[in-house]
């Protein structure tokens, strides 16, 4: 049963932590797209967040409607907003993006690592990568056990796992790189959602 915990819901949001060898990225979400809206779901249906398009950003809640918090937009930043208090910021960051806490302390860096990125804690320790194969995307573990492979298909992106069961799709193929950081499950879900339109306003 997949739980508020894992995605993240509280107002405060630990630092991510390595995944387990092995690590399937089975609890990632389905996301499709209605209206503009992106929604996250589960393999059975279920949807457990969506991001809704706002003048300023995004609205995130969650299956039942409530409110998660706002991605707003402050030029190439993103403010992530909880109970209208600012909680993380998202800013570019030597070609790739930080992402911190309200005080700025570093929760997440994403570096450039040849045409992928590498995902790195506060404490500078690597926890997972993006990586491009051919055309495609793959997320992979600190141990290199794949989380997920982005495969683009006409108008949407779809993630797949070891096996190559479907894992989740999202109506908008802007981003596979953002797609497939959406499979890193340790992050919780809002501040992967903030990424995850970092990413796409970048093109990336």
């Amino acid at each position: 049963v997949l739980t508020c915990s894992i995605w993240g819901c509280g107002g405060s949001t630990p630092a991510p932590t390595t995944p387990k060898s092995g690590q399937s990225a089975v609890s990632a979400p389905a996301s499709t797209s209605v209206s503009g809206k992106i929604k996250f779901k589960t393999a059975s249906g279920d949807v457990l967040a969506s991001m809704k398009p706002k003048e300023y950003g995004y609205k995130v809640v969650d299956g039942q409607g409530a409110d998660l918090g706002k991605i707003k937009r402050d030029g190439e930043r993103i403010k992530v907003k909880i109970g209208g208090a600012t909680q993380f910021k998202v800013k570019p960051k030597d070609g790739g993006v930080k992402l911190s806490d309200a005080a700025g302390n570093t929760i997440i860096r994403i570096k450039r690592k040849g045409e992928g990125f590498q995902l790195r804690d506060g404490g500078d320790t690597t926890f997972a990568q993006l990586k491009k194969k051919g055309s495609n995307w793959t997320a992979v573990n600190a141990n290199g056990d794949l989380l997920a492979l982005v495969k683009v298909k006409d108008t949407k992106c779809k993630l797949y796992d070891a096996s190559d069961k479907g894992l989740f799709s999202i109506s908008d193929k802007s981003t596979p790189a953002g797609t497939a950081l959406m499979a890193v499950t340790n992050i919780p879900i809002i501040q992967r959602c903030a990424l995850y339109a970092f990413f796409k306003d970048k093109g990336w």
